[in-house]
């Protein structure tokens, strides 16, 4: 293998999800020798039998490696979250065992969970994975959880990436900025898996709520998932309520294009790719203080905020917003100009090889090039 080489863990690839995207543009970006271990299959576990025999055939796999090579550095991609805590520490455990620095990047955090690993068992679990050289976390509040349980490594404030191709796409103006702003109807975009937890049902009622405001108003709902099929019969009988399936490229770059407001009342994230992607084709964002938002997001610039789960409550905000256009067109500026600028793949992935050097040099970076992901 061969020398200064970057040990990252992840999902497969081909798997959807925010981790295997991030990961899939950032590692061409590093410019580093790089060995990729896949974690599990691309099926679906089912039962407890199946999800242990996953985990024993991930450690035994990455036991193998780390036993036989030797890295310059180990980066490891958890959720905060039960399953990938236990997986992600001992994943930690064997490459601090066989002498090599690590990284540890949360990318999801539920926040009820983390609040409950001060007992046993989950406290174990934890202490491990917080043995790392370096954390990276995509927020604020996720960097406080750290230092109260009592971590005293660096601990860098990252933030998710856009791909390149679709900052070309939302560069480009295949939809004037008149024409978007003055059509016969308002079209509210819903772009996620669709899970309970991303918020799916709550957005389905705000916009039955708007409906009665908007009479001509569009819900798209795009992707797949576990809870499609409830939606789709809860709204069988609504036609101004479209499904697209899972969409990528032009098809994607279409439905932000069309978009006046980007709805997303998820319970929880990282830093969710989806507003990010919205923000860069100008769309206003209708969302929740989840996660990296939180520390960015400005209300007066880029939409609003909803800080519960009351349908009646988002559609307030999105009343707010699609009654004023120039709003709107103020909003679609900044936005555009804002996520084009901050979450680019060249900014953060040259952020990401400094936060490498960094812990294998054990030092902090003289310079940022952004304006608050900044090592503690």
């Amino acid at each position: 293998m061969p020398a200064n080489t970057i040990l990252i863990t992840g999902p497969i690839p081909e798997k959807v999800g925010g981790v295997s995207n991030y990961l899939s543009i950032l590692i061409p970006r590093l410019n580093r020798n790089v060995t990729y271990f896949n974690l599990g299959l691309l099926e679906e576990d089912q039962g407890k039998g199946a999800k242990l025999w996953k985990l024993i055939r991930d450690l035994v796999a990455f036991f193998r490696i780390v036993r036989n090579n030797e890295f310059e550095l180990v980066h490891i991609n958890p959720s905060f979250v039960p399953q990938s805590l236990i997986r992600d520490s001992l994943l930690l455990f064997l490459a601090r065992l066989y002498g090599n620095k690590t990284l540890v990047f949360f990318h999801g955090w539920d926040r009820n969970f983390a609040a409950g690993t001060n007992q046993l068992p989950w406290r174990l679990f934890r202490n491990l994975l917080l043995r790392s050289d370096s954390c990276v976390v995509l927020a604020g509040s996720f960097e406080e959880s750290l230092k109260l349980w009592g971590y005293n490594g660096k601990v860098f404030r990252e933030a998710t990436i856009i791909d390149e191709d679709l900052i070309k796409a939302s560069l480009k103006k295949e939809v004037s900025e008149d024409n978007r702003k003055v059509k016969n109807y308002p079209t509210i975009l819903f772009l996620s898996r669709l899970e309970k937890e991303k918020g799916l049902f709550e957005a389905i009622e705000c916009c039955k709520i708007l409906k009665k405001t908007f009479p001509e108003l569009k819900l798209v709902i795009a992707g797949d998932g576990a809870a499609k099929q409830e939606a789709c019969e809860q709204c069988i009988d609504d036609s101004w309520i479209s499904f697209t399936g899972y969409v990528t490229g032009k098809e994607k770059y279409d439905l932000y294009r069309q978009a006046d407001l980007y709805l997303f009342p998820s319970y929880r994230e990282g830093m969710p790719t989806s507003v990010l992607e919205a923000m860069a084709f100008g769309v206003a964002i209708v969302s929740r203080p989840v996660g990296g938002l939180e520390d960015f997001f400005d209300e007066t610039k880029m939409g609003t905020l909803v800080p519960d789960f009351n349908p009646g409550s988002f559609a307030e905000a999105c009343d707010r917003l699609l009654a004023s256009p120039d709003r709107l067109r103020e909003i679609h500026n900044f936005n555009s100009e804002f996520a084009n600028n901050f979450f680019n793949a060249a900014h953060r992935s040259a952020s990401v090889r400094q936060i490498y050097d960094a812990t294998i040099s054990d030092s902090i970076p003289e310079k940022k090039e952004d304006y608050h992901w900044m090592p503690s």
